[in-house]
């Protein structure tokens, strides 16, 4: 079973960096997401409307999160 250590050490590691730069993002922007966020509900509040766009995966990405605001 010694095979399976490397393998989960990295899963780990990776998954502590993801949070260690997840947790840095946010000290360094959470005014900036508080603010885009009240910034998205007052236009869509007063039935203004918000566009996504993107190529390739970034237009996947742009459809889900566009449905994510419609559902």
């Amino acid at each position: 079973m010694s095979h399976t250590i490397k393998p989960l050490a990295r899963i780990r590691e990776h998954s502590r960096a993801g949070v260690l730069l997840r947790e840095r993002f946010f000290e360094e922007n959470a005014q900036a997401v508080a603010n885009l966020a009240l910034r998205y509900a007052v236009t869509l509040a007063k039935g203004g409307k918000i566009l996504f766009c993107g190529n390739g995966g970034s237009a996947a990405d742009a459809q889900h999160l566009a449905a994510e605001f419609v559902n």
